[in-house]
């Protein structure tokens, strides 16, 4: 772990207080030549229950990588955030980055990643880590980095009720170990996955839809491919579903895109997202 995270981690405990994010749909659409991500953009704090159309749950790191982050992404005291996936994401892509030619490994970005993460939960009251993270079903967070090839890798931090001394801890995995994916109608070797609340009306739709079937969606977007646009559709089915009765899911969409040669294309972003994370 490198020196920038390190610093990072602090002996004091944080305050019993809201965690900044909670419920989110991130959808993934795999394909032979690229890989779009799409995210909406609600924020909800649960302390006032006062919801944030702004935020960023996609970003993209180092003109390398692209980092999503699901479910509780962030913690804030009397309306301070103390921390946030997306910027505790750039401090592990850069602890990764090899000083010389400034490539990074996304295993080492994620490995960086879970750990910190870890960290900062660790210092939450555990009484209250354990009720946010039950509401989950025993999930805090999860990360997904993804690179040229595509290198996928994820990792998940949750709550361990069976492990009284370390109850807080994380585990490490490929794309292929992604559970909620469908074929969705593409093509072979194509392959839609979500992440987050609401999955039940991504696999209907994917169950449903036939290849070659019209996409139409309002999201304005930029450089978009039809892979772009489904993934953009499923999201935009989950908010119009669920935005105004579940109220966990909403916003805008914003999409990215890797191909499988490392360049990344921003299809949809609000100004509030950078364009690379640095």
């Amino acid at each position: 772990m490198g020196k920038g995270i390190l610093a990072l981690v602090m002996l004091m405990a944080y305050p019993t207080s809201a965690q900044v994010v909670s419920g989110s749909i991130v959808i993934f659409n795999f394909t032979q030549n690229e890989s779009i991500v799409a995210a909406d953009s609600l924020a909800k704090n649960h302390d006032t229950g006062i919801p944030d159309y702004s935020h960023c749950k996609v970003a993209a790191f180092s003109h390398q990588l692209i980092f999503a982050s699901v479910g509780n992404s962030g913690f804030s005291s009397s309306g301070t955030v103390l921390w946030d996936n997306i910027d505790l994401a750039r401090d592990a892509v850069r602890a990764a980055q090899n000083r010389e030619n400034k490539t990074v490994k996304v295993n080492g970005a994620l490995n960086n990643w879970a750990k910190i993460v870890k960290s900062h939960w660790d210092r939450v009251d555990r009484t209250e880590a354990k009720k946010i993270a039950m509401e989950n079903n025993g999930q805090f967070t999860a990360g997904l980095f993804i690179g040229k090839g595509p290198t996928i890798n994820v990792a998940v931090v949750y709550f361990d009720s069976g492990n009284t001394i370390d109850p807080i801890q994380y585990g490490e995995g490929r794309g292929n170990d992604l559970t909620n994916c469908w074929p969705c109608g593409q093509l072979k070797g194509s392959r839609i996955c979500g992440a987050g609340v609401h999955l039940d009306l991504a696999a209907k739709f994917c169950s449903e839809r036939k290849h070659g079937d019209r996409i139409n969606v309002r999201t304005k977007l930029r450089g978009a491919s039809e892979s772009t646009k489904l993934a953009v559709k499923i999201v935009e089915m989950t908010i119009d579903a669920y935005e105004k009765t579940a109220k966990d899911v909403g916003g805008v969409v914003d999409t990215v895109t890797i191909t499988n040669n490392g360049g990344i294309t921003w299809n949809s972003r609000k100004k509030e997202c950078a364009d690379n994370q640095d």
